[in-house]
């Protein structure tokens, strides 16, 4: 099959496609060590500033639902240099 007649991106994912794939096993891989690590401070910070549970679990949430949309946004970021298919 000749790489002329398919899009421009779809031969650089094909390219790039191990790379792609280390790139994102390391982007879990951190969010996995960050969350653990921002847990595992909850009890503290809550007795520092004597927080509630609930307040402490909305603060967990919001902080991990900004960095996976960070991170989301990351991973189509090489895809958006070539074709614009993740705005």
């Amino acid at each position: 099959m000749d790489n002329s007649s398919l899009p421009r991106y779809v031969s650089v994912a094909a390219k790039y496609r191990r790379a792609t794939l280390v790139a994102l096993c390391m982007a879990v891989l951190a969010t996995q060590v960050d969350t653990t690590v921002v847990n595992l401070a909850a009890h503290p910070i809550g007795e520092y500033f004597s927080a509630s549970v609930d307040a402490l679990q909305w603060v967990l949430d919001s902080y991990n639902l900004t960095m996976q949309c960070c991170y989301s946004q990351a991973a189509c970021w090489p895809t958006f240099m070539v074709d614009d298919s993740c705005s």
